[in-house]
């Protein structure tokens, strides 16, 4: 009985650890990225003979058909539509910065408390508002030495005159960086820089929903969808680690049920010798009228 104790507590020891290495695994792998992530991204190259050549024309993303997009997911996620761009942000008394550009279809960060002044939010990105966030480096390029004393003034970026509402601290980043709608950005600009969707699933087992729904999407809206957009998961990730987690559960049960088997084998062979050295004794219960079935009762 001990070795067959022994044989389950190890199989259930080393079954639940596997478990547990694969959590550990898969926690790690969110840590870096979102197992739950659907990226979707002009695609600006084709294949011709094993050679990458830059497209002549292809498609993008609005911020209108962004929100069309969304609002035909069938399942719970997060999106995300945004580019970058690179250019001189020139302030009212003519100084010109330049600066990194991100721009988005929904506030920046939603953590608003280490702010100064205040963030665009979705309503501000459909009313296409010519407002802009900065950073601290940002303010350190202009003559200003307080940050109150940016705010309400104005920049001019790809042409358009945009009012400064708040600042961001990023510490860590050395540049000047600025933040606006991504719907203030024309189709043309948008061709120049084009966009990426992303978005983040509620739930692992949705993403093949949404990424089907996706690509009969961009089929209905858009021609030649298939060679035009490309849709990136972490899929094969998670396929690749479950894979490998079950090939060794496999093993290491083959291994640790040899313990049971071992513990089993003990039991019968103490049963049998039980039986063995009583056999007189079984002999004379049957001459006295015991059953077949009353034998196996007693033992």
């Amino acid at each position: 009985m001990l070795g067959i104790v022994i044989g389950v507590a190890s199989l259930v020891s080393i079954l639940s650890l596997i478990d547990g290495m694969e959590k550990l695994t898969c926690e790690q792998i969110s840590s870096t990225t979102s197992l739950n992530a659907i990226i979707l991204q002009t695609n600006l190259y084709r294949n011709v003979n094993d050679v990458r050549i830059k497209r002549d024309t292809f498609q993008v993303i609005d911020y209108d058909h962004y929100k069309e997009l969304k609002s035909i997911l069938t399942k719970p996620a997060k999106g995300v539509f945004r580019t970058s761009l690179i250019g001189e942000a020139k302030l009212t008394d003519s100084l010109s910065i330049g600066t990194n550009a991100w721009t988005s279809a929904t506030a920046i960060r939603d953590d608003t408390s280490k702010f100064t002044g205040a963030i665009y939010q979705g309503t501000d990105v459909d009313q296409k508002k010519k407002i802009v966030v900065v950073n601290h480096a940002f303010l350190k390029a202009t003559k200003y030495e307080h940050e109150v004393q940016l705010i309400g003034k104005k920049i001019n970026f790809l042409g358009q005159e945009l009012e400064i509402i708040g600042i961001v601290p990023e510490p860590k980043v050395k540049a000047p960086q600025i933040y606006f709608p991504i719907s203030l950005l024309s189709l043309s600009e948008l061709e120049s820089h084009p966009p990426m969707v992303y978005f983040d699933a509620e739930r692992t087992e949705d993403i093949p929903a949404l990424k089907e729904e996706i690509t009969l999407w961009l089929a209905k809206n858009y021609k030649q969808s298939d060679g035009n957009f490309i849709i990136q998961t972490n899929d094969a990730r998670i396929e690749q680690a479950t894979k490998a987690f079950l090939v060794f559960r496999v093993v290491m049960g083959l291994i640790v049920g040899i313990s049971v088997i071992v513990g089993g084998i003990g039991v019968m062979n103490v049963l049998l010798i039980s039986v063995t050295e009583r056999t007189a004794e079984i002999g004379i219960r049957k001459a006295t009228g015991a059953s077949r079935k009353d034998i196996i009762l007693y033992f």
